[in-house]
């Protein structure tokens, strides 16, 4: 597959993007390329393949969802770099 310059100035549009007139020469043959190879993709043989959400055959190991009692908080406020009135007291985010 190879792109037009109508094509590109198509896909471009659609992304968004900037192009000058001076940069199609340049950019086009890249873009093309990345095209192609995309293409060459939909050659690959995936029939009676099942759709996988990660290549490696790794099984998760669940534990009970069992509550368990925390530490007192006077415990919990010892890791806070600062803290007042038994809060975490951390730097402002949203002005």
């Amino acid at each position: 597959m190879s792109l037009s310059k109508d094509q590109f100035d198509k896909l471009a549009r659609l992304s968004r993007l900037s192009v000058a007139a001076d940069d199609h020469a340049r950019i086009l043959p890249a873009i093309d390329a990345m095209v192609t190879w995309a293409d060459t993709l939909q050659q690959a043989p995936t029939q009676g393949l099942e759709p996988m959400a990660n290549p490696h055959d790794m099984v998760l190991r669940l534990r009970q969802d069992t509550p368990e009692p925390l530490p007192a908080r006077d415990e919990l406020m010892q890791n806070a770099p600062q803290a007042a009135e038994g809060f975490f007291l951390v730097p402002r985010v949203v002005e």
